[in-house]
């Protein structure tokens, strides 16, 4: 029986798959649009699978999505870091669990 998956996996999958006897089809990704494209997927993927089920490992597979865009993107991670500082600092965090229902305009 064939499954059809069509999804970027971690570079070890194919050999794990292997090890229980059956047998992956896998591409290699030509280029950087490709890999992009692959990642944004997976990145949503991802976050519904966390969406359903919040353990440390659903959310660790998250950021190491979130690491492979910043790499592929060619993203400095220190500068991701401070960029997120100023978004703290200017916005503020999620900490008071403010949660924007409407806004209305005087217009």
């Amino acid at each position: 029986m064939k499954q059809q998956y069509n999804t970027l996996v971690r570079d070890k999958i194919p050999e794990i798959i292997e090890k229980t006897g059956r047998h992956p089809e896998i591409r290699i990704l030509e280029n950087d649009e490709e890999m992009k494209h692959a990642l944004i997927n997976k990145l949503s993927e991802k976050a519904r699978t966390f969406a359903e089920k919040q353990t440390e490992d659903e959310l660790s597979d998250l950021l190491s999505v979130v690491d492979a865009i910043v790499d592929i993107y060619d993203f400095e991670p220190m500068h991701m870091d401070y960029i997120k500082m100023q978004n703290n600092e200017q916005k503020g965090r999620y900490t008071s669990r403010v949660f924007l229902e409407a806004v209305t305009s005087d217009e």
